[in-house]
């Protein structure tokens, strides 16, 4: 074999391996693409149910706050409340406080404007 025919069948294997080498990469890009949107799916997936079970909470606990306003003032239209009645109040109060507080930190600006008014 002449000098010539060696660099032409050196250049076929370069040739070949540089397309086995480039076809790898490839895939290697479409799989680790294909990893980031699972996981952004699953990302999503957790933060939608993150938010539902948040939301939830928040509407349980501001129907037992407004159930709880409302026991109050059948108290306070009948006599003085008492410690027990102040307290179960304020421990419904607080509960609703903090579900809110949950919410804010997660919920769109768009369900905290109307909800906040």
């Amino acid at each position: 074999m002449d000098g010539g025919a060696a660099l032409i069948a050196m250049a076929g294997v370069a040739g070949t391996l540089g397309r086995a080498l480039l076809t790898q990469r490839g895939a290697d890009r479409a799989k680790r693409r294909e990893l980031e949107m699972a996981q952004a799916i699953q990302a999503a997936r957790e933060n939608r149910e993150l938010r539902r079970s948040r939301y939830s909470e928040l509407h349980r606990d501001a129907r037992q706050f407004a159930t709880a306003l409302s026991r109050h003032l059948y108290v306070m239209r009948d006599g003085t409340p008492g410690d027990e009645d102040i307290r179960a109040l304020e421990e419904t109060k607080d509960t609703y406080r903090d579900r809110w507080s949950e919410a804010l930190m997660i919920a769109p600006d768009a369900v905290i404007a109307p909800a906040h008014d």
